[in-house]
């Protein structure tokens, strides 16, 4: 019986849950993306809000763009980033929570980098 939220274990069934992260759905929407990537939006939304949780505060628009670099959303993204992102939209369309299977994938470590950090370490032999 989980008696405290330190015996929450993050990720899984339980998500990683956080404040207010409804607000993702409204960066989003506001951002201007073009229609195929808002085709992505619960993944993004997702994304989004798993790092915001990390840090224990809403989302904020730099979430949406380390959500767009892992989802492949970005000019220049390398194909196994491209295709990972269609893989987890394909997924997504079967999860009860879309997106989940994505944030899991991901982890904590990708999702706390800052957009630089993030194009970065993904870039070919960073």
């Amino acid at each position: 019986m989980i008696t405290a939220p330190d015996q929450v274990t993050p990720g899984g069934q339980f998500g990683r849950p956080g404040p207010d992260t409804g607000w993702a759905f409204r960066i989003v929407r506001q951002a201007g993306l073009p229609a195929d990537q808002m085709r992505g939006e619960a993944v993004l939304v997702t994304l989004m809000a798993a790092r915001a949780s990390l840090f224990g505060r809403a989302p904020v628009p730099e979430d949406l763009d380390v959500a767009r670099i892992l989802m492949g959303y970005e000019e220049g993204a390398s194909e196994q980033l491209v295709e990972r992102g269609r893989r987890w939209l394909r997924h997504s369309r079967h999860e009860p929570v879309p997106g989940a299977a994505a944030a899991e994938q991901i982890g904590s470590d990708l999702l706390v980098m800052s957009p630089g950090d993030l194009r970065s370490a993904l870039a070919p032999g960073g």
